[in-house]
């Protein structure tokens, strides 16, 4: 019994004592909330705009779209995008704007103090 006792105390320092050891960690780049969009539309036109109300930044971001995706070679169109952020641990507000979006706050993005996107209809603008 006491052979046990001597056994179950022998892993437990042991695994203490792995548990323990100091583990050096790669440092980690902090990316801008504009270089983060950058890294997710490398190919779009991102332009930091006015922020207005509560919102911290804000940003225009110009897509260029195909036409048709099964046929490339028919054009592109800019699509326009703009971004309103507040805060990551808030919820964010996707409005499809329609003709002619440009960047306001929207009623339900100030009742929930959240973030927004305004994404403007296809083929307009």
């Amino acid at each position: 019994m006491k052979f046990y006792k001597s056994l179950i105390l022998f892993f437990v320092i042991s695994f203490s004592v792995i548990g323990c050891r100091v583990v050096k960690l790669e440092p980690i780049e902090i990316l801008t909330f504009q270089q983060k969009l950058e890294n997710l539309f490398p190919n779009a036109e991102i332009t930091k705009i006015e922020a207005k109300d509560y919102f911290t930044k804000a940003f225009q971001l110009i897509i260029n779209e195909p036409l048709d995706h099964n046929n490339i070679s028919a054009g592109t169109f800019k699509h326009y995008v703009y971004i309103s952020h507040y805060d990551v641990k808030k919820p964010t507000i996707l409005v499809a704007e329609g003709y002619s979006a440009y960047p306001r706050t929207y009623e339900l993005s100030k009742i929930l103090k959240g973030n927004q996107i305004q994404v403007e209809y296809r083929f307009y603008g």
